[in-house]
Parts: C-alpha cells; sequence; structure tokens
C-alpha cells in the first residue's frame, strides 16, 4: 500500500504533456476567499530536478514568499 504524504508535503508525479514525458511537482499554497485550494505547480525533465523544485517551493512558502505570482513554463 502506497504511503499518505503529510501535510504541506505536495505531490510528485509523471505527466504526458504535448508528447513528452515531464515530472510535475504541486503544493497546496493556501485557499482563496470563496474557500477554494490554490496551488502552485512546477516541471522538470527528471524526478530529481522536480524534488529541488518542489523542496525550493516549499522553503519559499515556508519563508512566507509569495509564490502565487508568476508561472514556470515549460
Amino acid at each position: 500500500m502506497a504511503k499518505r504524504r503529510q501535510a504541506s508535503e505536495g505531490a510528485l508525479f509523471k505527466r504526458t504533456i504535448h508528447g513528452r514525458t515531464r515530472w510535475v511537482a504541486e503544493v497546496t499554497t493556501g485557499f482563496d476567499a470563496q474557500g477554494r485550494r490554490q496551488r502552485r505547480t512546477v516541471y522538470a525533465a527528471t524526478m530529481a530536478e522536480a524534488q529541488t523544485k518542489l523542496e525550493e517551493l516549499r522553503g519559499k512558502i515556508r519563508a512566507h514568499v509569495d509564490v502565487q505570482s508568476g508561472r514556470e513554463r515549460l
């Protein structure tokens, strides 16, 4: 059975985008006024790169840096 992740740990998974397989790292950054979940997503070519980007993103969230502005492009 798969292990469940802790709160604020984020998600790491593969996705095929435009015929290319990319690793996706996603973390919840909070909730908006209507109670909808706000997420930040980053993409990478390898699992290790995605894990590194996820760690950086979680560090920024812990440091209260605004991560909602902007979007990382493929």
